[in-house]
């Protein structure tokens, strides 16, 4: 099933940061106003928690297709990496309700 959905999790993924880098560029307008800013320095620590989570997501996949083919990666344990991956996505969740 995780196979089956990666394709539309990619393309939806890379949807979501051209949106999201669009949008930046609208509301924040100059690089230096990421971090002189309340709206920017919100807007970076969301874009730290997203790519928190990504490389969760990532290692996650990388877990269930090592697991799928019959090996274990001893990195983290299952629940752990899932949990940790859940509470970047809340944390970027609620960080998007301040913005």
């Amino acid at each position: 099933m995780l196979q089956a959905f990666a394709p539309i999790a990619l393309s939806g993924a890379a949807a979501l940061l051209l949106a999201g880098a669009t949008m930046a560029y609208l509301y924040v307008g100059s690089l230096s106003s990421l971090w002189t800013t309340p709206y920017g320095r919100l807007l970076g620590m969301k874009v730290l928690l997203v790519g928190g989570a990504a490389v969760c997501g990532f290692v996650n996949w990388r877990r269930f297709a090592a697991e799928r083919r019959g090996r274990m990666l001893p990195e983290f344990s299952p629940s752990a990496a899932l949990t940790v991956e859940v509470l970047f996505a809340v944390a970027v969740v609620l960080v998007t309700a301040v913005l």
